[in-house]
């Protein structure tokens, strides 16, 4: 939370499988989220239903609203800023899946930053793509959902969600593929 409020209230469910965790919350509140230097690396989507997220990539801020998705690098991200109240579902993608299919499509290992655009718009045919399965991906997690019970779901799905935002989204390498 930010400052010292004892009234903090919040509520969580984090689901994970294979490849994949899921995070529902809902805080009362506006807090601060920072990375710590030993936490896996991920590429997280973003989807608030109410309230919003704000990341800061660099010396960039990005925020996400109705129609758009937020992707990030946790490693590459500084504070996430949720402005509350909030609702949202964050989905975690592990970075190792992310590398591999960035080696089997571009044929080239990843050595520093991808510089993945962070807003994906759902609007674009290849923003509802990948915010679909997205979406898809979370509901089948959510409240122990059926997806976590089918680790061949689980493992076939992270590598096509991190196909398609190598293929789509707009990164460092798009030029390449």
């Amino acid at each position: 939370p930010l400052g010292n409020d004892r009234n903090f209230r919040w509520a969580a469910d984090l689901r994970r499988g294979d490849g994949f965790t899921v995070l529902h919350s809902v805080f009362q509140s506006s807090w601060t989220v920072r990375t710590l230097n030993e936490t896996p690396q991920h590429l997280a989507f973003y989807l608030p239903q109410t309230g919003s997220f704000r990341v800061s990539i660099g010396k960039r801020a990005v925020e996400s609203g109705a129609g758009y998705v937020l992707m990030a690098n946790n490693h590459e991200a500084g504070d996430r800023f949720v402005q509350g109240p909030h609702t949202s579902d964050v989905l975690f993608l592990d970075w190792k899946i992310v590398k591999r299919a960035l080696i089997s499509l571009a044929e080239t290992p990843l050595s520093e930053s991808l510089d993945l655009e962070p807003i994906l718009d759902l609007s674009t045919q290849s923003g509802q793509l990948i915010g679909n399965l997205v979406q898809t991906i979370v509901q089948g997690m959510r409240n122990g959902g059926p997806l976590l019970s089918s680790p061949l779901a689980m493992a076939t799905m992270s590598e096509t969600l991190a196909h398609l935002v190598i293929r789509f989204g707009h990164h460092r390498l798009s030029g390449h593929l």
